[in-house]
């Protein structure tokens, strides 16, 4: 075996500061591919797709070789479980990592989702677990796998006072908009994104053990022998093939948010008019060598996490973003017509994104004295720990008429709403019509088409008036591949691939068409760690080695 060349942890500031600049917004480019009917029933477990969309790239001969027993495929939260449960139940492992440093977009997380943990516990608050499930299953209109959601819930609570044990600190647990008070958010300095400390904590956590880690180095094709899996080849920075020979693959890549081929593929979208929100990379490495070694797709494999409106060339999490796309005064869309309650994103994001998704195009419109209330005294919207609502957004004072200013061609300004209507691109009279219904209703109080409540209803009766054309934002993809309870890849035909497990993103069975944050809060990342920790489990059992699952 060679040496281990290239190790690095996301230990210091500076490499999470980068990570975190960087995390703010990847928008996705236009795909090659013109053909955006191509997709042959994706969804469908198992579905035969003949698109190019799943080509794998060409490698050349490997011109290096590292042996393991166990190969972990990608450097974020999945993998960075994956990596330090199996090298606490003493399996020999090596984790790859595209980019030069750990965390991936589990760094824009701000909490996860447990049941039953002592945070609860000590808080007086009391789930049933068997409820809190089937609300989920009910949610997702069964095309979840009950099996995989027992079993992931199960591990919740035990996985808090996991990562507690490594260095990783919480801060409370509360609920997120209509969900149950599930959501465990991290210690952390808001400012900066909890998930940056708690990937600070948990990259010296498996700098601690030594974790083996090869940066730089992206897994690219699976190998398999007989039926099993025998290895995988990867790419590093410079070009070179490096084969890694192992008995068991963990592929935890973070799904398929940038890749426009496969947001077309999966999901419909038009990926150019979606932006993810989030560390770029997630080009749906994983899926594809999953797919490749003979892996199906789960149910619902398009799903993308949505949170509705963001206008381009902003950031998430900011007041700007915030005041510019999810407060809720006025939406409207190509028709110049309302098409959702605007305060859709306080009771479920994942809603407002499926209402922007059914729109071809939408705009929030709003005037000079709602930017001035939103600076003086405060918003409607909370977003995260990154924006709190009521409270002044003194700094959109200087960041909103540069954003006037700016070569931004999604935003319109005017004295008029017909002079609006026309920078817009869209029918003066109907905007009109839906401007002077809408100031009505919030004179009487009451909405009286979508029922907004009183106090979101605010009349926009003078200018200049303001209109953003927004895409649709989403933080990650969630649909994925078909795996047992355990993590374990099928087949098409629910036959268990030997030594194949996917977690987090690249994982399916846990979703419908809908992220379930009214729900099961903090999921995605909490179903990263979890699903992790359990894959290098069930491949501790796979290579015979006797587990321990109550720790």
């Amino acid at each position: 075996m060679r040496g281990i060349t290239r190790r690095s942890f996301v230990s210091g500031a500076a490499a999470i500061a980068s990570l975190a600049a960087a995390a703010g917004m990847a928008g996705c480019s236009q795909p090659k591919s013109t053909d955006a009917n191509k997709a042959s029933g994706p969804t469908a477990q198992g579905s035969a797709t003949t698109s190019d969309a799943w080509a794998i790239e060409e490698l050349g001969e490997p011109s290096e070789t590292l042996d393991c027993d166990l190969c972990v495929v990608g450097g974020g939260g999945t993998g960075l479980a994956a990596g330090i449960q199996a090298m606490q139940l003493g399996i020999n492992v090596i984790m790859l990592e595209k980019k030069s440093v750990t965390g991936g977009s589990f760094i824009g997380s701000e909490g996860l989702f447990a049941v039953g943990s002592h945070w609860q516990k000590e808080s007086g608050i009391n789930y049933s677990e068997d409820q809190l499930i089937e609300g989920c299953l009910d949610y997702h209109h069964w095309i979840a796998n009950p099996a995989l959601y027992k079993n992931f819930f199960q591990h919740t609570a035990g996985t808090v006072e996991w990562l507690e044990s490594l260095g990783v600190e919480f801060d409370h647990v509360q609920s997120l908009g209509d969900s149950p008070n599930a959501w465990h958010v991290y210690k952390g300095i808001g400012s900066e994104g909890t998930g940056t400390t708690f990937m600070r904590s948990f990259g010296e956590a498996a700098k601690q053990i030594n974790l083996p880690m090869e940066m730089s180095c992206s897994g690219k094709k699976i190998i398999m022998d007989n039926g099993k899996v025998a290895g995988v080849l990867a790419k590093r920075e410079n070009g070179k093939v490096v084969q890694i020979n192992c008995k068991a693959v963990i592929v935890g890549t973070g799904g398929w948010a940038n890749s426009p081929e496969l947001i077309r593929e999966l999901n419909g979208s038009d990926p150019a008019r979606v932006t993810a929100s989030g560390m770029n990379g997630r080009d749906g490495d994983g899926l594809k060598m999953v797919k490749d070694a003979g892996g199906a797709l789960a149910l619902g494999a398009g799903t993308m996490a949505t949170y509705g409106p963001i206008l381009p060339e902003t950031t998430y999490g900011t007041n700007l973003q915030a005041a510019t796309s999810l407060e809720p005064h006025l939406w409207v869309n190509q028709d110049g017509e309302r098409f959702v309650r605007e305060d859709m994103f306080l009771k479920n994001f994942a809603y407002a994104g499926n209402a922007v998704h059914n729109q071809k195009r939408a705009f929030t419109v709003c005037n000079k004295e709602i930017i001035d209330q939103y600076i003086n005294k405060g918003g409607d919207v909370g977003v995260g720990v990154y924006v709190v609502a009521g409270e002044p957004m003194t700094d959109l004072a200087e960041t909103f008429p540069a954003l006037l200013e700016s070569k931004n061609e999604y935003v319109f300004q005017a004295d008029s709403i017909k002079e609006l209507a026309n920078a817009m691109g869209i029918d003066a009279d109907a905007l009109s019509a839906t401007v002077d219904s809408y100031n009505a209703m919030c004179a009487a109080g009451q909405d009286t088409e979508f029922f907004k409540p009183a106090e979101y209803m605010r009349p926009i009766t003078s200018g200049p008036y303001y209109a953003f054309e927004v895409f649709n934002g989403y933080f990650c993809t969630v649909g994925g591949v078909s795996v047992t309870p355990n993590t374990e890849v099928m087949d098409s035909d629910r036959n268990i691939i030997p030594g194949l497990f996917a977690g987090g993103c690249d994982a399916g069975g846990l979703y419908g068409d809908t992220y379930d944050v009214a729900y099961c809060p903090g999921s995605c990342a909490s179903w990263a760690i979890n699903s992790g920790r359990l894959a290098a489990k069930q491949a501790a059992r796979y290579l015979g080695m006797s587990v321990d699952d109550s720790k």
